[in-house]
């Protein structure tokens, strides 16, 4: 099963302590994430990451506060299938990762989310390339 997270960017940028989402840390399981990076350091351009995660139980992740899971969605679902307080929830998020959210609504496609937030890390994000495979 896939779900996107928000993770945060642990490490120290090091070969011993590289940097890389928390998520990925997780025992089984299959992380491709998003983290641009500074050209002249190296360092994440955010403190946090959009991560897709293959797992075959998301438990842990979900219990982790440090970790934003975003709705269990498939790409192509309406935001009006979520609740009044899974939206709310989504809104929050991206609010607090200051992603612009304008023109979003309950017609709005998951795939729509997940693509202001790729692409706030980076233009020329893909939803469709970004996975982790089977």
């Amino acid at each position: 099963m896939k779900r996107y997270y928000l993770s945060p960017i642990i490490g120290s940028g090091t070969k011993a302590d590289p940097f890389r989402a928390k998520a990925a840390t997780f025992t089984a399981v299959n992380v491709a994430s998003i983290i641009p990076s500074s050209p002249l350091t190296g360092a994440p351009l955010f403190p946090w990451a959009l991560v897709v995660v293959q797992a075959a139980n998301h438990a842990p992740l979900l219990a982790d506060t440090t970790l934003t899971p975003l709705p269990d969605l498939s790409l192509d679902a309406i935001l009006s299938t979520l609740s009044a307080s899974q939206r709310a929830a989504l809104f929050a998020a991206l609010d607090a990762k200051a992603i612009d959210r304008q023109g979003l609504n309950n017609q709005s496609a998951y795939r729509a989310v997940i693509r202001r937030v790729g692409r706030h890390l980076t233009a020329p994000f893909d939803e469709n390339a970004f996975d982790v495979g089977e």
